[in-house]
């Protein structure tokens, strides 16, 4: 890579504020760190609105400050792509927590209602809220990824398709070669006369009933409906719908996208792009091309409900036509649109937690089920998962007790209302609490030693760690730690001094945490020394 004090990205010029802070790729791609800003020089003409929420320039001006901040990924200026890195984290790492934190929010839990029927006709607009939320869903289901994958299913139904029969047009056959009569042939019969041959004396037909009450006369000809294979049947018309919906979430968040001007809109209008070309290649299968959606689907249907791949497909259909109807607002905005850091941190440590624990306790967790309610399309304050003597919560309130009431340690906070990112309660009553912080290092605000602390803006502060000492005087937590992106392994504690006879860590302290099965290791150590002790 070659590093650059200035580069053009077509009609803009991007000035770097700090030697070695922009770099070109050799592939045409810049590189840029997200914490710096950079200098941008705007021609006069040119539109300014071009990755709204990273670009800021007052109207009119000539010269604008473009600044990523959390936001890490890909993104474009003016068609020249852009990759965004930080001293935090790296893009790779980033992109495994969105695929995590999305997979984990696509495929939480909902209602238990088992409906007989689902509708098709719907509004066919979806809110934006709604939107994010159903193409995080799509998007796992079309990569496999949790307990769905489309792709195996479409295979299956596409490979052998579900055929009924149908009657086709009459047609005249003799009387020796019919294979079947249907109520038609019978009416046809006595409808048309002129089919009608006189039976000669000698025929053993002369004598049946047919023969007498026709007056001596038997058919000739019958007309016959054969039955004929056809895949235009509500099974096959379902497949079609559930595929039109597919077609419907990804093209409009591909125009959301397009919409937007975020930082990452080129990344996730390409991603859903993919997602809509995949759906019409299904689509123009010879077995779908000319059929239509179905105007409902029945959950009565044994095929729909037990063959192989339609099954698959009717859960999937179901639940995304669920997530299709929320109204809620919902944290995958900010962290698919802006693909913001902090949040898919914050959302990604409260599911490494669960994880931990679960890990531990060598059980499932049962999650909170959402219905279709206020809270519905997120991951609302106070969501829980479950084992038996233990919760994991993330955003719960902490107030105080209503009037008359008296704090409850690990219920209520004694002062101001508060609301830790994660709490780990166990049946005992013991808190303990985890905030994380989108930092890259704690060891500054470790070994300081007066009230302020000359670090790098990425750096842990004395005020975070203020914080877990509020949070445990305040809730009465046993512990309270802080989560950060850091390198190292090793976990720091503050132990209060009147923990030297309690069992378990009692105290403040910050636990690394990234992607990777090593870094990870810190936090599964330190929550299964917490559930020792209950």
């Amino acid at each position: 890579m070659t590093i650059l004090a200035s580069a053009w990205c077509g009609r803009y010029e991007l000035i770097a504020q700090r030697e070695g802070s922009l770099h070109d790729r050799g592939d045409g791609t810049l590189e840029l760190t997200a914490e710096d800003r950079y200098l941008v020089r705007l021609p006069a003409g040119v539109l300014q609105h071009e990755l709204r929420g990273a670009l800021t320039a007052f109207k009119g001006a000539t010269e604008g400050v473009l600044h990523f901040g959390n936001y890490i990924g890909e993104a474009s200026l003016d068609g020249r792509g852009l990759v965004v890195g930080s001293s935090r984290l790296d893009p790779p790492a980033v992109a495994t927590m969105l695929d995590e934190v999305a997979a984990q929010l696509g495929s939480l839990p909902f209602t238990d209602e088992s409906p007989t029927s689902a509708p098709y006709v719907r509004e066919r607009a979806l809110t934006p809220d709604a939107l994010y939320h159903a193409f995080v869903f799509l998007r796992d289901g079309m990569e496999g990824r949790g307990r769905h994958a489309v792709p195996p299913a479409m295979s299956r139904i596409l490979a052998r398709p579900h055929e009924t029969f149908e009657a086709g047009v009459a047609r005249l056959v003799p009387l020796g070669q019919v294979s079947r009569i249907d109520s038609a042939t019978l009416t046809a019969i006595a409808a048309e006369p002129e089919l009608l041959v006189r039976v000669p004396q000698d025929s053993p037909l002369i004598g049946s009933s047919l023969a007498s009450r026709l007056d001596g006369r038997f058919p000739g000809f019958l007309r016959e409906r054969p039955l004929d294979h056809t895949t235009d049947n509500r099974e096959n018309r379902f497949v079609v719908a559930a595929l039109q919906l597919m077609r419907d979430v990804a093209l409009q968040f591909e125009r959301a996208a397009r919409m937007g001007r975020r930082p990452s809109s080129e990344i996730n209008r390409r991603d859903a792009i993919a997602l809509a070309a995949q759906i019409d290649r299904w689509r123009r299968h010879a077995t779908l091309t000319s059929l239509g959606p179905a105007r409902d689907v029945s959950l009565q249907s044994t095929v729909l409900r037990g063959r192989t791949g339609y099954r698959e497909l009717l859960r999937f259909y179901l639940e995304l036509v669920a997530r299709t109807q929320f109204t809620a607002p919902h944290d995958l905005r900010n962290v698919l649109e802006l693909r913001h850091a902090a949040d898919i941190y914050e959302l990604w440590c409260f599911f490494a937690v669960v994880k931990a624990v679960a890990a531990t306790l060598d059980a499932a967790p049962e999650l909170t089920r959402f219905s279709f309610g206020t809270h519905a399309a997120k991951v609302p304050w106070g969501y829980r998962a479950g084992w038996p003597g233990v919760d994991v919560f993330f955003n719960r309130s902490y107030s105080r007790p209503g009037a008359g009431g008296t704090p409850q340690a690990g219920a209520h906070s004694y002062s101001l209302r508060l609301r830790p990112d994660i709490t780990l309660l166990q049946a005992s009553g013991t808190l303990d609490v985890f905030d994380a912080k989108f930092k890259l290092s704690v060891s500054a605000a470790f070994d300081a030693q007066e009230e302020t602390v000359d670090a790098a803006a990425d750096t842990f502060k004395p005020d975070d760690i203020h914080k877990m000492h509020a949070y445990r005087d305040a809730l009465g937590a046993r512990s309270a730690w802080v989560l950060y992106p850091g390198v190292e392994t090793v976990v720091k504690q503050f132990p209060a001094p009147c923990s030297a006879s309690v069992a378990s860590f009692t105290g403040v302290g910050a636990i690394p945490l990234r992607p990777g099965p090593s870094l990870a290791q810190a936090l599964s150590t330190q929550v299964a020394s917490l559930l020792v002790v209950r």
